[in-house]
């Protein structure tokens, strides 16, 4: 289901749009806080920053 701002700004009050907000937010950064490292973990096995850094000369 695909809400726009403006559809929950008026099915939603405003208390609980800010605590749906500030949840979304918290997951969000979670989700990442766990993603970044596993990027990073996968460039460094693969070597993406060093074949681009050495292959740019």
């Amino acid at each position: 289901m695909d809400c726009s701002f403006d559809q929950l700004n008026q099915l939603i009050p405003s208390r609980q749009r800010a605590a749906l907000i500030s949840v979304n937010s918290m997951f969000f950064s979670a989700g990442m806080s766990l993603l970044f490292p596993l990027a990073g973990a996968l460039a460094d096995r693969f070597c993406v920053i060093e074949k681009n850094i050495y292959n740019m000369t």
